[in-house]
């Protein structure tokens, strides 16, 4: 959750930018700060790529994470099934092994 906040807050200026530099082209033009614009468009996008960067990277960590517990626990619940099936009880309660 905290990830997808800090992409969007990374996101806004991008748009933000852009829809500024398109409303006031003739101005930018008049002035000659495209140089500028340029610059700043691409400090906004270096943000929002890293944001994206550390989004991807954590959620690949996670699902590296999950999927070695899910299979350390699949592993656990199989044995333990196995060895359940080579006991057999008795009326006694004795248990006794077969292979």
């Amino acid at each position: 959750m905290l990830l997808t906040l800090l992409r969007f807050g990374f996101v806004a200026p991008v748009f933000a930018h852009f829809n500024e530099t398109i409303a006031s082209l003739t101005t930018v033009r008049a002035f000659q700060q495209q140089q500028r614009l340029i610059e700043k468009n691409d400090k906004n996008n270096d943000n929002f790529g890293r944001a994206m960067l550390s989004q991807n990277l954590c959620f690949r960590w996670l699902s590296i994470r999950l999927n070695s517990v899910l299979r350390k626990t699949r592993t656990y619940l199989l044995r333990c099934h196995l060895i359940s099936k080579t006991i057999i009880f008795t009326k006694t309660g004795s248990g006794r092994t077969y292979r």
